[in-house]
């Protein structure tokens, strides 16, 4: 049950803009108390050790085949706590933890570098208070898609062992304004809609509150389990996966997208269509979720330029995923890698092709298209069995 205050009337600009003022001027007289470790929490909270740590050579072959040179995939994860609070308060959209008095909570590494003045600290008077069993789903970049299912889904996998504890009557807390497109992803684990409940920009207060820190290492990635969990539920229902060289070849298209385009995507697409043939182009945002999982996991090749929608990467079942990306040499760390690897994870061979070109000062880039030519046909020539039906 959600008990409501009086003070709700408050709009939520007024309570972001009390928040903020609030937490400036308490950076200046009143320093944080802060624990920065799991099992510093005082009792009744407690913590637990849910998921060991670990390290994976991924399975780079293809890619290092076709450059001609030894291009190394790996990374590791840490240990995961799993942290119980009683009567906690947590601020704004990401969620800011804060033990029940007052202590901050910063034992996630992606709170190591937020600096005091952004804190916004728990303002009673104009909380409210949710009753019951509640698992925190917000935090750093909650509103990328990519950081959701690869960083913080996990999170929630990772309890899942301790959650059956509370059956169904446990709920998920997201932040505000996110709810409509993550409760997409999180049925699909068998979480109701009513079940998924938004965060306020200003405090609220909460019963009882799970948490487990942001569980990756060393890069974007964590422990490999929690992806073939995840891409075990959301795969579930397309069955019906081609062989050979049937099922279509897919371009994920980021010409919807904000910024950080391929502005030479038109060309490159043709590039595509003449040297593979019969290719889709999927822009994400037309389509509804179950049809992406559809469609990735029945393609025989994925390509696309890098950004939020290669995470179509954890829908792939067979073929072959390709990321394009831009600069003058691959990077052992980044989103680009990360998609590949997950990839890789789940069995599908994966690779990099790289521009040789840097971005330019929006963020747009090119792929040389003479470069993507080449690259197409010597990759086409690799693989017959993927491509015989269209030349």
């Amino acid at each position: 049950m959600i008990k409501r205050r009086p003070s709700r009337s408050i709009s939520s600009k007024l309570n972001r803009v009390l928040h903020d003022a609030c937490a400036q001027v308490s950076a200046r007289l009143k320093p944080l108390r802060i624990i920065r470790q799991a099992d510093k929490v005082p009792s009744p909270d407690r913590s637990e050790w849910i998921d060991e740590a670990g390290r994976i050579n991924v399975d780079n072959t293809f890619e290092s085949e076709f450059h001609s040179k030894e291009i190394p995939a790996s990374f590791e994860w840490p240990a995961l706590p799993l942290m119980t609070l009683h009567d906690a308060w947590i601020t704004g959209d990401q969620g800011q933890i804060f033990l029940k008095d007052g202590t901050f909570l910063s034992i996630c590494p992606s709170l190591r570098h937020l600096p005091e003045r952004k804190v916004r600290r728990p303002m009673a008077l104009l909380g409210r208070r949710l009753e019951g069993v509640y698992f925190h789903l917000t935090g750093v970049d909650h509103e990328n898609h990519g950081h959701f299912l690869l960083q913080h889904l996990p999170r929630l996998l990772a309890a899942k062992e301790r959650l059956r504890d509370y059956a169904n009557t446990w709920k998920v807390i997201v932040a505000p304004g996110h709810k409509r497109w993550q409760a997409r992803y999180l049925r699909y684990f068998g979480i109701t809609e009513d079940r998924v409940i938004e965060a306020s920009v200003g405090t609220l207060q909460m019963e009882k509150l799970l948490y487990v820190p942001m569980p990756h290492g060393n890069t974007y990635l964590c422990n490999p389990r929690f992806y073939r969990d995840i891409h075990s539920h959301l795969t579930l229902a397309a069955t019906e996966v081609p062989t050979g060289h049937e099922g279509p070849i897919l371009f994920i298209s980021r010409q919807d997208a904000p910024d950080r385009r391929l502005v030479n995507e038109a060309s490159i697409v043709r590039i595509c269509h003449q040297v593979l043939g019969d290719v889709r182009i999927v822009q994400l945002s037309k389509l509804d979720l179950a049809e992406q999982i559809r469609l990735c996991a029945s393609a025989r090749l994925v390509i696309g330029p890098q950004g939020q929608g290669m995470t179509v990467a954890l829908f792939a079942k067979r073929g072959l995923f390709v990321v394009m990306e831009y600069g003058k040499e691959f990077n052992s760390l980044g989103w680009c890698r990360a998609f590949c690897d997950v990839a890789s994870l789940l069995g599908v061979p994966t690779m990099r092709l790289i521009s040789g070109t840097p971005p330019d000062d929006s963020g747009g880039w090119s792929y040389p298209s003479d470069k993507f030519h080449e690259e197409l046909v010597r990759l086409r020539s690799r693989l017959p069995n993927l491509f015989s039906i269209n030349t």
